[in-house]
């Protein structure tokens, strides 16, 4: 990890806070995190659906390629992307695997996009679960305490932008 400066930080919150597009400041700070980080994919996912059929969608997506988000994950199970994780999540656990660890099954799954460790860091709005933050590296890799914590406090502060984004988007519903 290259080391980040109290400069380096205070910009990248800035941009994320300060930011009148919401989409453009997020997809700017994923890049940031997904450069910094030595991340090949890092992906947001929003959890919807009922209890009886909960599902996810990948809302922003940054890679070196592209920051489009894959057509193909919307509106999938979660069971497909996070295995057993949700509740681990629901309180407030990040998920941190070699896919050569898990299950037969869903190992497949990551091994067919490339993915050889998976973190899903959790996003929540008002106590509630909205969705998580994945990263996909496509070789092994060890990530250090210090790393997740950063990552997970810039999780935070997406999912305040992506909160502070719909009450925005009610209001102007409400006023028209």
């Amino acid at each position: 990890m290259t080391e980040l400066s109290v400069d380096e930080l205070c910009k990248i919150i800035s941009n994320l806070t300060e930011n009148k597009d919401c989409d453009c400041a997020i997809n700017e700070t994923l890049e940031f995190l997904r450069v910094i980080f030595y991340i090949d994919i890092i992906s947001i996912f929003r959890i919807h659906g009922d209890r009886a059929n909960i599902l996810v969608s990948q809302i922003f997506r940054s890679t070196i390629e592209s920051l489009e988000v894959n057509p193909l994950l919307q509106n999938a199970p979660i069971e497909v992307f996070t295995p057993g994780w949700l509740d681990k999540m629901k309180d407030g656990a990040i998920i941190n695997e070699a896919v050569r660890d898990l299950p037969h099954p869903d190992r497949t799954f990551f091994e067919a996009i490339n993915t050889a460790t998976i973190v899903t860091i959790p996003m929540f709005h008002d106590e509630s679960m909205y969705g998580y933050l994945a990263l996909n590296s496509h070789k092994e890799r060890i990530w250090e305490d210090k790393e997740l914590d950063i990552i997970r406090m810039f999780t935070g502060l997406i999912a305040l932008i992506l909160y502070k984004d719909k009450l925005k988007e009610e209001k102007e519903l409400l006023n028209n």
